[in-house]
């Protein structure tokens, strides 16, 4: 039983980590904040606007940009902090603990070396990301292609929920502790993982679409041709 107890512990704690993780991400920040969640991007007021339309456009389309990567900065710094905190007490447990408990804890710092990989690549291309480049298009297609890859992963998520699950299950009828031990942490990282790209997936989508509604009919004005998907 010391297994459960300490499994129990790690997964009380990991489980608190995980969901302030994610209220820092849903949690608004700066002047700009409410357009985040879903607010309309107002376009700026223009007087002249036969004049200022593409300018206007320009303006909106940055100020856009700028809400959605700071929205994934924020995600990878929640990515790279979780990853951080697993990998300290995955180390940890993996020296002091023996059985199944030390196989349970091995798997989190492995598993969260990759995920803390990932993370600082994408914090850095959030960063250095020029928020003035491109069009609306060229927003709009980042966006959807971002989305997309957040749905595949979420695909790739459940398969690490139900892997997690079969491997637990076989290990306590075969009675192997690496087994019994891999089986929850696995089930444990797909289920935060499902529940961080769920989220940076609607507020991706919900962001996105208020953009289109707003520069709909900049991209449908005359010589311009598009089609907005929601």
């Amino acid at each position: 039983m010391p297994f459960f107890r300490g499994h129990n512990l790690f997964k009380t704690a990991a489980v608190a980590a995980g969901a302030i993780g994610l209220t820092a991400l849903l949690w608004p920040a700066g002047a700009d904040a409410n357009q985040l969640d879903g607010e309309p991007v107002d376009p700026p007021v223009t007087t002249k606007p036969d004049d200022n339309a593409g300018d206007a456009e320009l303006q909106t389309v940055e100020q856009y940009n700028r809400q959605r990567l700071d929205r994934n900065r924020r995600g990878m710094s929640v990515l790279l902090g979780w990853s951080l905190v697993n990998m300290g007490a995955g180390t940890a447990g993996f020296l002091l603990s023996d059985g199944p408990t030390r196989h349970f804890h091995g798997m989190n710092a492995m598993w969260n070396v990759v995920n803390a990989i990932i993370a600082g690549f994408g914090y850095r291309d959030a960063a250095t990301t020029d928020p003035g480049d491109g069009d609306a298009m060229d927003a709009l297609d980042d966006t959807h292609s971002f989305e997309k890859v957040l749905l595949f992963n979420a695909g790739l998520n459940t398969g690490y929920i139900a892997a997690g699950a079969f491997l637990w299950e076989r290990g306590r009828r075969t009675g192997s502790e690496q087994l019994q031990g891999f089986g929850p942490a696995v089930a444990l990282q797909g289920l935060f993982l499902l529940g961080f790209d769920t989220t940076m997936f609607l507020l991706s989508r919900r962001h996105r679409q208020q953009f289109e509604i707003t520069v709909a009919p900049q991209l449908s004005s005359p010589g311009v041709s598009t089609t907005i998907r929601f």
